[in-house]
This record gives C-alpha cells, structure tokens and sequence, in this order.
C-alpha cells in the first residue's frame, strides 16, 4: 500500500557524496572507461562504498511524509548495496530504511541500451508513476533532470539539491 505521495531523491551528489570518490577512483584507474565507475555493477558499487552519506539531506528526507523511492543514474544494485550498509546508521539510518525502492535509468550496466538521456530516462519513469500518486516531488542536483520531470509532468515538485 503506497500513500498518494512520492518523494523521489536522485543519490549520486544528492543523498551521496560521490563526485570525489569516482574522481579518485578514475585517477587511480585510468585505463577503466569513466562511464563504468557510474554503471558497471561491480564498479559501481566500489565507487558506492567509497561514498559517504549527505546527513542533512537524509534528515530532511526522515522528515518528509509519504513514500519515497531513489531515481538515480547509478547502477541499482550499486544503491542497493550503499543503502544496506547504511540501515543500521546511528544518524541516518531510520531514513535510509524509509526508502521503498531503488529505480535505476542504468539497465544493469548497459547505459546505452536506451540511448537517450539520463533526465529524459528520468522524465520518462516520473511520467509512468504520476498515474499512481496525486503528489510526486523530485529532489536532484542535476537542473537538466528537474526541468524534463516537469516538462514530462507538470505537476511534478522539483527541488534543487
């Protein structure tokens, strides 16, 4: 059972701060492909790990009512991962338990499979969900991927992370 609202947080700079971990992870790999640090699944999740947690922003989403799901760019299975480690968190943790879901534009580390872009990926996914709830809000640090979901769907909230 879902409420009729849905907090949609994007994780890679948004909930995570992972700009500097792929970055020194890229540096000290330069032979590895930028894009897999951010797709591949075993990467990915390397990168995750690296990552630590935006506490305000994990605050702020322990205090948001309704459902809230992650929208991310960033292999699934690579949040799912970041997101188990951080259950039992003595700060974050009853927020990062909140999470219902993790919803990945990635396709499992094929990121081309569908070879459009990360915010029209998300616009498409935002567009699919309004159907089922009367409130969704997205919270991103990527201005592209805020203003597809509401040229997709103008009712949708976009917050600037």
């Amino acid at each position: 059972m879902h409420t009729n609202r849905l907090t949609l947080w994007d994780f890679d700079d948004t909930l995570a701060n992972s700009a500097d971990a792929v970055t020194e992870l890229a540096e000290q790999n330069p032979a590895v492909p930028a894009w897999m640090w951010w797709h591949n699944p075993a990467l990915s999740t390397l990168a995750a790990e690296r990552t630590t947690p935006i506490v305000e922003r994990w605050l702020e989403l322990a205090a948001t009512p309704g459902d809230h799901a992650i929208l991310t760019g960033r292999n699934g299975e690579a949040v799912e991962a970041w997101l188990r480690a951080h259950a039992d968190h003595p700060v974050i943790g009853a927020a990062v338990r909140k999470i219902r879901g993790v919803i990945s534009t990635s396709h499992n580390g094929d990121h081309k499979v569908v070879s459009i872009s990360t915010a029209a990926k998300k616009a498409i996914i935002i567009a699919r969900l309004a159907p089922r709830y009367a409130d969704i809000t997205l919270v991103d640090d990527t201005v592209e991927n805020l203003e597809a979901a509401v040229e997709a769907v103008p009712t949708v909230r976009a917050i600037a992370a």
